[in-house]
């Protein structure tokens, strides 16, 4: 394990590189000023120096006081934003790097690991090796067979996908993953921090079919990983279990996103799925976060309220289906009733009016004509 030690008027500073970077095989300490640093060093022997201030001014004064101290330990210097110039005049002072902040915690890892495993990791044993890539990721790796100036090829392998990149005396000429472009595959490969990866040495001439070189890569990678970094901050935790929403109509969906909105119907983490997804991460992640803002995608409690609420319509709906049904068959009765009364009394009516006949006295007027007509003839 190596040292670290961190320069800073901000013990801050401190606290969150042991937060952030405290899994790496690295110890960080605390120094504080740099004239007590300066005091320390003799014995603490760290293997690196980070020298941070938030003032430029003071920056370049604290790092011309370290250099004046000929530790012959290697420097790096952090503060805010610092223009091209200020950058320039840093690098001309002799630091091995320089950090403006705010900066991406894996960007942070991966530029430490680089100086950590150029210092320690020389030889050919770091070359013929197999291991896991949640300690070794791909940026790491490339690195190594740059400074090794090796012939090869790098495998790597998470979950059933696998894909490969080819180097000649350490500069990368191709990569393979699927049907991907070269550079979009180590994109893609980039963002793979778990699963396996094994070299395979060879004294071959690999096809160049990329024509960026190696630092022009990594930046591309570091740019997928910090957007990809960027989006999944915008979506719950890795680990947060997420549905698909219970009423989805997955026949309305296109293709992609009906196979993507299925992995979620039980509940699945965005974790566990990135893990199984072959496509680029990118856009799905891009349409997860609508998703999760149109209410397609729920957590556990929002999941849970929203089946309940289906259940209790579902329940509403039934009971009234049963009381339109008991109505209905009272308003049927009821109509076969009235239609009942209604055809019997027009049965009365017809039976009246087939029992009158034109003589007879039905008529009050016609009773008084008869009477009349008698009187006369008497």
């Amino acid at each position: 394990m190596k040292d670290i030690l961190i320069i800073s008027p901000n013990e801050e500073h401190f606290h969150l590189f042991n937060l952030h970077l405290g899994h790496l095989a690295l110890h960080f300490s605390w120094g504080g000023h740099l004239p007590e640093a300066l005091e320390d060093i003799s014995i603490e022997k760290p293997a690196i120096v980070f020298i941070i201030h938030e003032q430029y001014p003071q920056l370049v004064k604290w790092l011309d006081d370290f250099n004046a101290a000929n530790t012959g330990i290697p420097a790096i210097c952090g503060s805010g934003f610092l223009e091209e110039k200020q950058r320039i005049t840093l690098w001309e002072k002799g630091v091995i790097d320089v950090f403006c902040f705010p900066i991406n915690r894996k960007e942070l890892e991966y530029r430490l690991k680089y100086f950590i495993a150029n210092e320690t990791d020389s030889g050919s044993d770091r070359w013929e090796m197999r291991g896991r890539l949640e300690d070794l990721n791909l940026i790491d790796l490339i690195q190594s067979f740059e400074a090794g100036n090796k012939n090869g090829i790098l495998h790597l392998q998470k979950g059933t996908q696998k894909g490969r990149i080819e180097f000649n005396k350490g500069k990368i000429v191709n990569a393979r993953l699927a049907k991907r472009d070269p550079l979009e595959a180590i994109e893609v490969m980039a963002t793979w921090f778990y699963g396996r990866f094994w070299t395979e040495l060879d004294k071959e001439k690999h096809t160049k079919r990329i024509l960026l070189d190696n630092q022009q890569i990594i930046l591309e990678c570091l740019n997928h990983i910090n957007l990809q970094y960027k989006l999944l901050s915008q979506l719950p935790s890795e680990e947060v279990v997420l549905y698909s929403k219970p009423d989805l109509n997955y026949e309305e969906l296109g293709p992609v996103s009906r196979t993507v909105l299925l992995s979620f119907k039980e509940g699945n983490t965005i974790q566990k799925f990135l893990e199984n997804y072959s496509d680029k991460s990118i856009p799905i992640l891009e349409r997860m976060i609508k998703w999760k803002k149109d209410g397609l995608l729920l957590e556990k409690a929002a999941y849970e309220q929203r089946v309940k609420k289906l259940e209790k319509e579902q329940e509403e709906s039934g009971l009234l289906k049963m009381v339109s049904k008991i109505f209905a068959k009272s308003d049927e009765e009821e109509r076969k009733t009235t239609q009942s009364e209604k055809t019997k009394f027009e049965e009365e009516e017809m039976t009246i009016n087939l029992t009158r006949r034109p003589y007879l006295f039905n008529r009050r007027e016609t009773i008084t004509e008869f009477i009349k007509a008698i009187e006369e003839t008497l």
